[in-house]
């Protein structure tokens, strides 16, 4: 059983800590709001904590939070991660590719995932991609915990943006065709 952490527990950071907590994995949530995280924590039976004790404790270290935001948390989190054994981090910021992510938090297994919105009632859909550090049995957790969302799909990370853009308006093209009929 591995530990999951969540660093972001907005609308879709939440929705994501949901899924995960479906799971018999344990599940540890920080967000700067600590309200927010607390409030989380109570309705999924997670436990909200300070950004080094998830770093600490965690085996995977979900980040979500918006990206004009990611040099500021990486100031704070890049020397946690540094003090600790590796771990897999995934990333859902919007348009922030892996390379971007080691340049700002160090050299470690990443994976970088888009989801869409309906992950918050596990019907959603996730594409995602890794490094060359993700081993199979992080790979497989990853696929596992995000089962609880929806369905995954592998994709090279030239296709992920696109993959987003179809995820993420597909679905109202689709109801707005329908209607229309």
């Amino acid at each position: 059983m591995s530990t999951i952490g969540f660093i972001g527990t907005g609308h879709m950071g939440g929705a994501l800590a949901r899924a995960a907590a479906k799971s018999e994995h344990s599940v540890l949530l920080y967000d700067k709001n600590t309200a927010c995280a607390q409030s989380l924590a109570t309705d999924i039976k997670a436990t909200a904590c300070t950004c080094a004790e998830l770093v600490q404790a965690c085996d995977m270290i979900f980040i979500g939070v918006k990206p004009q935001v990611l040099d500021a948390l990486a100031k704070e989190l890049r020397p946690l991660l540094e003090q600790s054994e590796r771990k897999c981090l995934v990333s859902f910021l919007a348009g922030v590719s892996l390379a971007r992510l080691q340049e700002a938090l160090g050299e470690h297994a990443m994976i970088r995932m888009m989801p869409n919105v309906a992950v918050s009632v596990g019907q959603g859909m996730v594409v995602y991609c890794t490094n060359a550090q993700v081993s199979k049995e992080q790979r497989e957790l990853f696929t596992a915990l995000m089962s609880h969302a929806g369905k995954t799909d592998e994709l090279s990370e030239s296709l992920i943006d696109a993959a987003t853009a179809v995820m993420g308006c597909g679905p109202a093209y689709a109801d707005l065709f329908m209607e229309a009929l």
